[in-house]
Order: C-alpha cells, then sequence, then structure tokens
C-alpha cells in the first residue's frame, strides 16, 4: 500500500500499520472498504487537529488523482473513493460548524486536484456518474455516501451562500432523482438532505421545488414506521415559515409535542416553543416561562465552548428568536426581551 499511497504514507499516524504490508489490489474485492477505513483510522487519530486532518485527507485524495492515470479503467471507482473521502472531511467541518472549510472541500471532492483557491475546475458531473454506476461497491455505499455529501453541501450553502452554482446544478441535474430515491429507502440520510434543500430553497425562493420536496416529505412521513424519521419531519415542518403540507404548522408543532417531545435534543426543545407563539404577544406572555425554562434546560446541559463552535450556537439563538424578540420589542417588553437572553447565557434575572 506504501507504494500506491506515498503522500499518505508520510504523513500516517503510525508507518508500521499493518495496512500498509497489504498488497495494493484495487478491484478486489473488500480492497475498498479496507482502504477507507484505514482513512478514517488516520483522520481519527488527528484528535480534531484541523491541519493534521486537511494535511492527511489531502495526502490521500492526491494519490487517488495520481492513481487514475495509473489505472484508467478504474477511475469511476477512484473518484468515487476521493468523493466519500472529501464528503468525510466536509461532513466533519459541517457538523462542527468550521463553514469557511466546508467550500474546500465541496469542490476537492469533485476536483481533479487539492486546491483552496477560489477559482478551480471541478466536475459535477462525476454525481451523476455515481448515481449511473453499476460497480457494486459504489452501489453499495452510495445511498450513505451521496445524501450526507448533499444535506453538507446545502447545509453550507443555506449558511454562507457560497456554492450557489453547484446547488443549483444539483437541483437541476439530481432533484427528481433524490425524491424518487428518497421515498423508495425512505433513510434519515436522505430526509437529512431534503430538510437541507428545502430550507435552501426557501431561502433563495425557489417556491416549486420547495413544495416538490415538503410534498416527498410529507409522504416518508405518513408511510415511515421510524419514529427517528417521523419525528425529524414533524419537527422540520414545525419550524417552517411557508408550510405547503396538509396539516398547518401549529398542527405540526402539536404532533411534536404530543407524540415526540421526548426526542427532542439540544436546543429543539425551545426552538418549537419559540416557533409556534413567536407571532403572538398574548401567546407569548402567557407560555414566557415556559421557554426560558427551556432555554435554560439546553443551557445547562451544553459543555464549555469556544471560538468558531461557540460564534455559531450563540448565532443560532438569534436566528431562533428573533421574531419572538421583534414581536416583544414592537409592544414594549425590553425587559422580557433581557430575560429571553439572560436565561441563554446564564445571566440572573435580578
Amino acid at each position: 500500500m506504501k507504494e500506491s499511497f506515498p503522500t499518505l504514507f508520510e504523513h500516517s499516524f503510525n508507518q508500521s500499520h499493518f495496512f500498509w504490508r497489504v498488497p495494493y489490489k484495487l478491484e478486489s474485492r473488500g480492497f475498498s472498504e479496507l482502504v477507507l477505513y484505514h482513512f478514517e483510522t488516520e483522520l481519527e487519530s488527528a484528535a480534531g487537529d484541523l491541519e493534521l486532518m486537511t494535511e492527511r485527507t489531502s495526502s490521500f485524495i492526491t494519490d487517488l488523482i495520481k492513481q487514475k492515470q495509473v489505472y484508467p479503467r478504474s477511475i469511476i471507482l477512484l473518484d468515487y473513493l476521493q468523493f466519500t473521502a472529501g464528503g468525510s472531511l466536509l461532513s466533519y467541518f459541517s457538523k462542527n460548524k468550521y463553514f469557511n472549510y466546508c467550500f474546500d472541500w465541496i469542490l476537492n471532492s469533485l476536483s481533479n486536484d487539492v486546491s483552496t483557491e477560489i477559482k478551480r475546475d471541478f466536475q459535477p458531473y462525476k454525481l451523476m456518474a455515481f448515481i449511473q454506476s453499476r460497480h457494486p461497491f459504489i452501489i453499495e455505499t452510495i445511498d450513505q455516501v451521496l445524501p450526507t455529501w448533499i444535506h453538507d453541501l446545502f447545509y453550507y450553502s443555506r449558511h454562507s451562500g457560497g456554492n450557489k452554482e453547484l446547488s443549483d446544478f444539483c437541483l437541476a441535474e439530481l432533484l427528481p432523482w433524490l425524491l424518487q430515491t428518497a421515498q423508495r429507502n425512505r433513510s434519515l440520510e436522505y430526509v437529512m438532505a431534503l430538510s437541507q434543500i428545502c430550507t435552501w430553497c426557501y431561502n433563495f425562493k425557489y417556491d416549486d421545488k420547495n413544495r416538490q420536496v415538503q410534498k416527498v416529505m410529507e409522504v416518508i412521513y405518513e408511510k415511515s414506521k421510524d419514529i427517528s424519521i417521523k419525528k425529524f419531519i414533524a419537527f422540520h415542518f414545525s419550524c417552517l415559515q411557508e408550510n405547503e403540507t396538509s396539516l398547518s404548522r401549529d398542527k405540526w408543532t402539536d404532533i411534536i409535542l404530543s407524540t415526540y417531545s421526548h426526542l427532542l435534543v439540544e436546543h429543539e426543545q425551545f426552538q418549537v416553543l419559540a416557533n409556534r407563539w413567536e407571532d403572538n404577544i398574548d401567546h407569548i406572555l402567557i407560555h414566557f416561562d415556559e421557554i426560558v425554562f427551556a432555554i435554560r434546560k439546553y443551557t445547562a446541559k451544553q459543555t464549555p465552548f469556544h471560538g468558531v463552535l461557540f460564534n455559531h450556537i450563540r448565532s443560532t439563538l438569534f436566528t431562533i428568536l428573533h421574531r419572538m424578540v421583534a414581536t416583544l420589542l414592537t409592544h414594549g417588553h425590553v425587559g422580557l426581551t433581557n430575560r429571553l437572553y439572560g436565561a441563554f447565557f446564564g445571566i440572573d434575572d435580578h
């Protein structure tokens, strides 16, 4: 392996690892699983060191790109291994809110080089090739790999506005396939991807596409027996400003609170409450203590955080509460607004 992955070997956490003594047999059964498993081990051993994670992923993909010249008949598999590895690092950055890194790794997963340049060549049509491929490993894993990558692309794009052209491409070329496959698979990976596409479409005023996605998500909700998927979809619809489903936003909120409240995590509890009453001053006043209690319950469970993640969580609070704050301030309730933010930042009411 070390002859085929010389750059990764140079930066490996353990050059005596048994992986480096395994013969390189690209198309052999189990080869792709082994290579990606070792790549993930290299990432895990970096223990959150962003520079080291980036260095090892860059090394791995650089080696894969060189292999394409040696094994032209296996380009689709090597492209897919590159896409999977780049997507793995992208997911780490996305989940941890390192949005300034996401742009590069969205493109690096589809490019023929590894770069941090703003302008670069990349091949989005590789996505279509993956879908159409009959390679056994791609068929076996694409339902986890591709929707996760799509989720991270639209999640990043709706937060930053970046990669809009690629997002537009995915809507134009992949949305029909995504909708059909999501209905057939009804997996959490596809539902999460559709959720991000739906929110992205709302932000960019793609109303027709938004309606299509919402319709499919509602069908999945009705047919799925997986409680975690049903909860995720109900929560999603309870948060939407524009609801194109057969149920109102309030009804989805009732379903969440009556059926799935025990599954709500992190900020979801107070987000549901905030969304439900944010535009009605009378309801805000009646349920204000309940909302404050939910916020304090959330913050009490948080471990200390700082830097980018802190800034994101802080901005998320303002995103969730901004309509409720506007309603409170419009009606002159400055003190209650201060209490709302004080609950999150641990500031005593007195």
